[in-house]
């Protein structure tokens, strides 16, 4: 009962909560220095990035979760990869944009996300739909920081 119902829950989160982690920890000294950026007047106060980011990765687990527990085979494998794909990408944008001052390679990163986590969405939805609308809030939070991204790079070429 606790192997089927409840470890899928735990392990993806885990895992989603670590690679949010481990890249802000490697993206550290840099999210230091970019507090020296200009910043866009509609830019959020730092504060709530370390607020909507637990929250997101917390959504990430709890929907990848859902497809794990309601699927099986190729199903299963392929949304688990894009997933696993999503979640590499979304840890290095971090680290292209904090650690490595790269912000505009860093903005077609975060393209690339957006395309990627769509097609994580409409392939959670053929398995389950909660678990794409647990997508949601993390599509349009990506997206308003592509916009964010873009608007710094602007400010600071």
């Amino acid at each position: 009962m606790f192997k089927k119902k409840v470890l899928p829950f735990i392990v993806f989160i885990a895992v989603a909560l670590a690679a949010g982690g481990l890249s802000t920890l490697v993206s550290k000294s840099g999210m230091e220095a970019s507090k020296a950026l200009l910043q866009p007047p509609w830019a959020p106060p730092d504060w709530l990035f370390s607020v909507v980011w637990p929250i997101l990765y917390t959504l990430m687990g709890v929907s990848a979760a859902l497809v794990w527990r309601k699927s099986d085979g190729p199903a299963r494998r392929g949304s688990v990869a894009i997933w696993a794909v999503q979640l590499f990408v979304n840890a290095m944008w971090s680290v292209f944009y904090f650690a490595l001052g790269m912000r505009g390679f860093a903005f077609f990163w975060l393209l690339a996300l957006i395309i990627l986590v769509l097609a994580m969405v409409i392939r959670f939805r053929r398995v389950s739909l909660a678990a794409a609308l647990l997508q949601v809030p993390y599509f349009i939070w990506i997206c308003f920081a592509a916009r964010l991204n873009l608007a710094v790079w602007m400010l600071n070429r």
